[in-house]
């Protein structure tokens, strides 16, 4: 009675949270979209005036566009799609696409008043959101309400919080610590409570963080990275954010996405140990600890490579090029943007190497009934 006592409010919080994020959505949407987006539909192309290089398109696309946003909802007008020529930012239209568009506030004489802005793809994204949510729900009961929670929580500590406090130019290292410590206490206290367990993965999680922050801080001065290897990070100092510490704000995304993986490894070492413990309630201290360091050992020789795979897969397009060009190891090794990936990747794979005996520890202090075991923790030394 007293554990269904303990999980009802991660439940109602779970419940709650889904509920807002469903009612408030369209809300959320138009405030971080600017005031003068439309949605629209295309009646029809006209491509005459669309020069295509091999796979590249370059002029302007016409479109007639029904728009279907109030006040203008059913009205029928003509706009135009600039191309340049860059895949990665050009979107190229067919009849029946869903999209948004602008009025153009100083249009040029003979030109359309409204003009393309990307198409609508959100509705695909709450699709796959949904399937996500169903099957985590489906599969882990209680404990994937719990995770859902912390989701959505995330997600709005990150975009509401995080953000905007580095747009504002507070202190990128220091903004990044306080939400990595918020977010880690929701994330593993949301799933394991406020228990034994949860405060061992919570202090093992913070080891491993603050010993990325550290060789971050040691090895991004030695490579001199200045932080411009980071994707848009030019467009965005010259989009008006020209005092930002671009240079801060790398190091602080690497200790980002460090965290998730030192929470894993913090909870399945933590979680490990507590089944341990219930099995065998007479285990002394010393004993507990060693069967944490050996769950960590076997955790860590797969999740270090996880990182490596996770940000290989980031560049892959990037290591293909390398390999194409018969770019030298050495000359790739030397590059920016390849040292500031090792940077990211040896850093957080060190710190998680650290984060399971630190749990452990943490953990066997903490669970375990009665001091003992001395003798057996010795032998690890």
């Amino acid at each position: 009675m007293n554990k269904k006592m303990k999980l009802t409010p991660y439940y109602l919080l779970a419940l709650i949270a889904l509920l807002l994020f469903v009612l408030l959505l369209p809300g959320i949407s138009m405030k971080l979209s600017s005031e003068g987006e439309i949605r629209a539909r295309v009646l029809s192309v006209d491509n005459s005036d669309v020069i295509s290089s091999n796979i590249a398109s370059f002029g302007h696309q016409m479109l007639e566009v029904e728009l279907l946003s109030k006040p203008f909802k059913g009205q029928t007008v003509e706009a135009t799609n600039l191309l340049i020529g860059k895949m990665d930012m050009d979107t190229v239209y067919g009849e029946g696409d869903k999209l948004f568009v602008v009025f153009n506030s100083n249009p040029s004489p003979g030109a359309p008043p409204v003009k393309a802005v990307d198409k609508i793809r959100q509705g695909w994204g709450a699709l796959l959101f949904g399937l996500f949510a169903l099957s985590l729900i489906l599969f882990a009961g209680k404990v994937g309400l719990r995770a859902l929670f912390s989701f959505l929580v995330s997600l709005g500590v990150i975009f509401f919080l995080l953000i905007p406090a580095l747009l504002s130019n507070y202190p990128p290292l220091l903004i990044t610590i306080l939400t990595v410590i918020l977010l880690s206490g929701v994330i593993i206290f949301s799933v394991a409570g406020f228990t034994r367990r949860g405060t061992a993965a919570f202090l093992g999680t913070l080891s491993g963080l603050t010993v990325t922050f550290v060789l971050t801080q040691i090895f991004g001065a030695l490579m001199d990275l200045r932080g411009f290897t980071c994707p848009y990070s030019e467009t965005l100092l010259f989009s008006g954010h020209l005092d930002l510490n671009i240079r801060e704000v790398f190091f602080a995304s690497i200790i980002i996405g460090a965290s998730g993986a030192a929470m894993d490894i913090a909870m399945d070492v933590a979680t490990s140990m507590e089944e341990i413990l219930i099995k065998k309630p007479d285990i002394g201290k010393g004993e507990l600890i060693l069967s944490g360091f050996t769950i960590g050992r076997a955790v860590i020789g797969t999740m270090t490579t996880t990182l490596l795979l996770a940000y290989s897969g980031s560049y892959l397009t990037l290591l293909m090029l390398f390999q194409s060009l018969a770019t030298s190891v050495v000359r790739a090794l030397n590059m920016k943007i390849v040292i500031a990936e090792i940077l990211r990747t040896l850093s957080g794979s060190l710190a998680l190497v650290l984060v399971a005996p630190l749990t452990a520890v943490a953990a066997g202090w903490l669970l375990a009934p009665r001091a003992g075991g001395a003798e057996e923790l010795s032998e690890v030394c």
